[in-house]
């Protein structure tokens, strides 16, 4: 009974702990994001983590975090036609980003269509950070991301929080994976890789029942 409360003490301080930590990290995330003109907002709750991005939305968010990493592909070789159909669907002071993104081959719309108002996935967030930190991959596999995700987790990012490809994703995770990314050296990512809090939660009871 004694180690069973000394367990379940220790687990929820952890979870508290990576709750504060997380909030920390948000709060870093959203400063260097004012800083470096990714947005607009620089307090948690103007920022709104918790709503989902439009598509036009995440070309001014990935389009100005290229930027602060040199990005500067525009290999005639894979770049497509940047004229859309559905271009007047974009929000004005949004136009110049799409074209960026479509320029820099980052954001890339299909037959012919950007589909700005369309909501962000958890799938085409990850896939755009990777052509903006390693470049292309392979879009044949059950999942067009599939070598995606492949070589992010390669790369020790943590993309726990992308695990369900073709739902919506927030403010919040795109933001923070962008500055995780930004802070941590793609050749030295430590041996943790890209572990669940769950995973690790029960290493710790494991640890405390033994």
């Amino acid at each position: 009974m004694k180690k069973l409360t000394i367990t379940l003490i220790a687990m929820l301080t952890f979870a508290l702990f990576i709750s504060t930590s997380s909030a920390s990290v948000l709060e870093d995330a959203i400063q260097r994001g004012y800083d470096q003109w990714l947005t607009r907002y620089y307090t948690t709750s103007s920022f709104r983590p918790y709503d989902t991005l439009r598509r036009d939305e995440a070309a001014k968010f990935f389009v100005e975090f290229a930027e602060t990493q040199n990005f500067r592909n525009t290999s005639t070789s894979t770049l497509q036609s940047c004229s859309f159909s559905d271009q007047k669907r974009v929000i004005e002071d949004l136009k110049p980003y799409v074209q960026d993104a479509c320029r820099y081959n980052i954001i890339r719309g299909a037959n012919g269509k950007y589909m700005p108002d369309q909501t962000l996935t958890n799938a085409q967030a990850v896939t755009i950070l990777i052509r903006i930190l390693d470049w292309l991959q392979s879009e044949n596999g059950n999942h067009r991301a599939d070598n995606y995700y492949s070589r992010a987790k390669s790369l020790w990012l943590d993309i726990s929080k992308f695990s369900i490809k073709d739902n919506p994703t927030t403010r919040w995770n795109v933001m923070t994976l962008m500055y995780l990314s930004a802070n941590s050296s793609l050749n030295n990512r430590g041996t943790s890789g890209n572990r669940d809090i769950d995973e690790i939660l029960k290493e710790l009871t494991d640890i405390l029942s033994s």
